[in-house]
């Protein structure tokens, strides 16, 4: 049974080293209880808040021609929870970044669901049954001979039998098996994924299901997708992932097999210095897919002296949902933005389980994916260690939570109060209303 997204905080704890636990007392979510003993300790809390679609929601976000937002938002955990109506059934999703995703997912669908009502798709569809079996059978019995048939140079497969012993057999979830690979249909249904601009290794299984249908029709029926087909309606959701992508990680995700993309992770994994089985681990998470770790490690070497980055990929190691993986990778991508735009990232180490980092500028920064912040006895417990938190030898002039959505007003004032500057709406993905 799959474990459930954890209350934010409780995640960050659950993360943390014994000694650090024991200095920072667990939290649990905001209660009338809870509240209550915070007040009578002279503490003021704000009970979390639901939000209404209709004020925080872009118009296109909230419907479109294939699905609807549900008006109450959630705000527990500190992403926000969403349900979505769609032709293809109800979504229920955490977080701003999978919202985004999932919308253009469904639009993508859409277009698919087009295609696959056009004549010339069922006759493709049709053909596919005349594929000769004999190369599938040739695999099982002759795969070196097939894999010289079908073009593949000794070197590249060598090296791929070598990453799929590495790796033990472990596949993450919706990864090609090694006849459809050896194929070529996991490739087109990679480009496929190219072309619509969404994950290939999305958890959205109507989703797996049409781009299987309709990239078996391409590669063995020999169908071709004519200029408009894959023309997708409404507006969310630009990147490969649902999250902002650099087109070379795009590229590299289109281009590669996942063994590839593992062995590529690997080598730049290796080149950063992280122990072996610490890598290991970091590949054969099955909660990390393809996408999101090469993001994260390709983040991670766009930051190349930063000490401790072998911290970073540990608390990786606790994903264990999509969500989960999002929240890994924005974090990485928000790191390399800050040391981009704003100061050098010179460490990263685990504060309190917190992915954190210090800075040229002597900064400490805290990145999150944090869709809409409400000030809670918790949040203010964690702001209280974060803002005395300190590091020897290495002084700090200035404490940052730089976040993907927004705080409340009171949030903000007692994070002001801790000596914490909030840092908004970074890598935001414009679901909100401007």
């Amino acid at each position: 049974m799959k474990t459930p997204r954890l209350h934010l905080t409780a995640l960050i704890l659950s993360l943390s080293p014994a000694p650090l636990l024991a200095q920072l007392p667990a939290p649990t979510p905001t209660s009338p209880e809870a509240a209550a003993n915070a007040k009578q300790a002279g503490m003021a809390v704000e009970a979390t808040p639901v939000l209404k679609a209709s004020e925080v929601l872009r118009p296109e976000i909230i419907k479109g021609p294939h699905h609807t937002v549900a008006e109450d938002i959630p705000t527990a955990g500190f992403l926000n929870q969403y349900t979505i109506q769609s032709d293809f059934g109800v979504f229920h999703v955490k977080g701003n970044a999978l919202l985004a995703k999932r919308i253009h997912e469904i639009n993508a669908m859409a277009a698919l669901a087009k295609i696959e009502k056009s004549d010339e798709f069922k006759k493709a569809l049709a053909n596919t049954a005349k594929m000769p079996l004999h190369m599938v059978e040739n695999l099982i019995d002759d795969p070196k001979g097939t894999a010289q048939q079908i073009g593949d140079g000794a070197k590249r497969f060598v090296h791929r039998a070598g990453e799929m012993f590495q790796r033990k057999g472990q596949k993450t979830k919706e990864e090609d098996n090694a006849f459809q690979s050896a194929l070529g249909f996991s490739k087109a249904k990679r480009k496929l994924c190219w072309d619509l601009k969404v994950d290939p290794y999305s958890t959205n299984p109507e989703l797996q299901k049409k781009l299987d249908d309709v990239a078996w029709a391409t590669f063995a029926g020999e169908f071709g997708l004519k200029l408009g087909m894959l023309a997708i309606p409404g507006g969310a959701g630009t990147a490969i992932s649902g999250v902002t992508t650099s087109s070379t990680v795009a590229e590299s995700i289109r281009d590669n097999s996942p063994v590839d993309l593992s062995a590529k992770n690997r080598d730049a994994l290796q080149a950063m210095g992280i122990n072996e089985n610490l890598l290991e681990a970091f590949l054969a998470t099955p909660d990390l897919s393809p996408t999101q770790q090469t993001v994260i490690v390709q983040e991670l070497s766009n930051i190349p002296q930063a000490r401790g980055r072998d911290a970073f990929i540990q608390m990786c190691l606790s994903a264990r949902s999509e969500a989960d993986g999002i929240f890994f990778q924005r974090i990485s991508q928000l790191m390399r933005a800050y040391h981009e735009k704003s100061s050098p990232v010179l460490t990263i180490f685990n504060l309190y389980g917190l992915p954190a980092a210090y800075t040229q500028d002597q900064s400490l920064i805290i990145p999150l994916e944090l869709d809409y912040g409400s000030w809670s006895a918790d949040a203010a417990k964690l702001s209280a260690a974060i803002g005395s938190y300190q590091i020897p030898g290495m002084p700090i002039k200035q404490r940052k939570l730089v976040i993907t959505g927004k705080v409340t007003p009171m949030a903000k004032a007692g994070l002001e109060k801790a000596g914490i500057q909030t840092i908004e709406n970074v890598y935001n993905e414009g679901v909100y209303k401007k």
